[in-house]
């Protein structure tokens, strides 16, 4: 084997800084409805961290993998948004194998899983479009084994503090009944979502509020139409982890 192919051969075998245009970063997160916040609490590191990878002051980041999981970044994307960007495939896959985001102990391979969403993007205000992300699933515990409809879902923002903050994983049973005083997940025909607190079932709707604390300056009561909007009850929640 010559030197070039030996040198090509060992820069693919060990894990690559995954080269992201700071762009792409923040017009996908903007898209996703994401804050820096937000987007920080989800891989694990400071809305500061966010912004200087946003400004280019953190190239070689060790978060970048775990961003390009959660927004969705793929190297053709990259290619696409900066043809001149050194993006490797193996690399990106290298890095995502030992990020923070692919350590968190609610995956485990080999056990019972649930599916995992998460945001696409906001709608408008406190709603959401989520999907199915392909590549993640979330151990299932034992209260919702044999539950095939159970699922668990990412909180994307902070409207249900503190009964959840943004990144919390809900781990939500639609078969659960619908009752007044609990919080629910409100799905829509085309996977747009709400994550509520549920006053009250009136006729033709759901009296909601967006904060369960009674005393918030922020919260805000709303009315789902019955025919448009599906509650499904969050049973439990696992916090995000944070450093």
């Amino acid at each position: 084997m010559n030197l070039a192919l030996e040198t090509k051969e060992a820069r693919l075998m060990s894990p690559q800084p995954v080269k992201i245009p700071t762009s792409l970063i923040a017009r996908l997160r903007v898209e996703r409805g994401l804050t820096t916040r937000q987007l920080g609490k989800l891989v694990g590191t400071s809305q500061q961290t966010i912004t200087k990878i946003e400004q280019g002051k953190r190239e070689n980041s060790p978060f970048l993998s775990a961003i390009a999981e959660v927004l969705g970044i793929t190297p053709e994307m990259i290619a696409q948004e900066d043809p001149q960007a050194p993006v490797v495939a193996e690399a990106m896959t290298a890095a995502a194998a030992g990020s923070k985001l692919s350590r968190l102990p609610l995956e485990i391979e080999g056990r019972a899983t649930l599916p995992l969403y998460v945001t696409l993007g906001r709608v408008i205000g406190t709603t959401y479009r989520r999907f199915k992300c392909s590549t993640k699933k979330v151990l299932r515990p034992p209260m919702l084994r044999g539950d095939n409809a159970a699922y668990a879902m990412l909180m994307p923002d902070d409207s249900m503090r503190p009964e959840y903050h943004a990144g919390d994983t809900l781990l939500i049973q639609p078969s659960e009944p619908v009752v007044p005083g609990n919080s629910y997940v409100f799905v829509d025909k085309n996977d747009n979502f709400k994550v509520k607190f549920l006053l009250a079932i009136k006729k033709d709707h759901y009296l909601v509020r967006s904060h369960r604390d009674d005393n918030s300056s922020n919260a805000e009561d709303d009315r789902l139409a019955v025919a448009l909007w599906r509650p499904e009850a969050i049973v439990s929640r696992n916090k995000n982890l944070e450093t």
